[in-house]
C-alpha cells in the first residue's frame, strides 16, 4: 500500500500543503495525542476522585499506562511487519484505537475494582501503542515523493499541538468535577482518530488506483 501523490518538479516546496490527506494525517495525530495528554496531565487525580482510589494505584496507574503504551509500540512493529499482504495498517489501528476507546468507557462507567485499575488502564496504553507504527505507515503512504521531511515536519507538529490544548479541554472537566467525562473524552478522541485513518487509508487506495 505505497501510494505516494506526485507533485510537479516546479511546484513550491511547500505545495504538499494543498493536498487534504495531509491535514487529516495532523488532525489524527493532534487527537490521538489529546488523549495521552489527558492521561498524563490529569489520569492520576481523576482517578483518585472517581474511584476514591489511593493515591499511589492511581498514579502507579499512569505509569502503568506509559510503560504499556512502550510495549504497544514494540508489539505494533511486530504485528504491522507481519501482517503485511493479509491486513492494511488502517486495519490494525482501527482495531487497536477501538479496543482502547472500549478500555476508556469501561474506565469512565467507574464499575472497574479498584485493584483492577492498573490493569484496565494498562489495555488503554497498550491498545494505543499498538497503532503506533501503523500509524507511521499510513502517513507515509500518502506522502509525496521527495518531500517526507517537509510532510513529516509539518504532519508530527500535529502531535504538539494535541498536547499543548488537552490540559485546556480536559482541564476544564477536572474543575467541574466531570471525572468520568474525562475517560470519556478520550474515547471519543481516540475514535474520532480511528475514523480519520480510515479516511488516510481511503484516500491512499484511491491514488495507488490512479498511479
Amino acid at each position: 500500500q505505497k501510494a505516494h501523490p506526485s507533485l510537479a518538479p516546479t511546484e513550491s516546496s511547500f505545495a504538499f500543503m494543498r493536498l487534504p490527506n495531509i491535514w487529516i494525517c495532523m488532525a489524527f495525530l493532534f487527537v490521538t495525542t489529546m488523549a495521552l495528554g489527558a492521561m498524563q496531565s490529569f489520569g492520576g487525580p481523576a482517578l483518585q476522585a472517581l474511584y476514591n482510589a489511593p493515591q499511589w494505584i492511581a498514579v502507579g496507574a499512569v505509569t502503568i499506562y506509559m510503560l504499556a503504551g512502550a510495549v504497544g509500540l514494540i508489539a505494533g512493529g511486530y504485528l504491522v511487519s507481519n501482517l503485511k499482504g493479509k491486513a492494511g495498517p488502517e486495519t490494525l489501528i482501527a482495531v487497536s484505537l477501538g479496543f482502547a476507546a472500549f478500555s476508556a468507557l469501561v474506565v469512565a462507567s467507574g464499575a472497574v475494582p479498584v485493584a483492577l485499575l492498573p490493569l484496565a488502564i494498562a489495555t488503554i496504553g497498550l491498545a494505543a501503542g499498538i497503532a503506533g507504527p501503523s500509524r507511521d505507515m499510513l502517513i507515509r503512504s500518502v506522502t509525496p515523493k521527495g518531500a517526507t521531511g517537509r510532510v513529516y515536519g509539518v504532519v508530527y507538529s500535529g502531535l504538539d499541538a494535541g498536547l499543548a490544548v488537552a490540559p485546556i479541554v480536559f482541564g476544564v472537566m477536572m474543575d467541574q468535577k466531570q471525572y468520568g467525562r474525562l475517560f470519556v473524552g478520550m474515547a471519543v478522541a481516540l475514535l474520532v482518530a480511528l475514523m480519520l485513518s480510515l479516511l488516510v487509508s481511503a484516500y491512499a487506495k484511491r491514488q495507488a488506483k490512479i498511479a
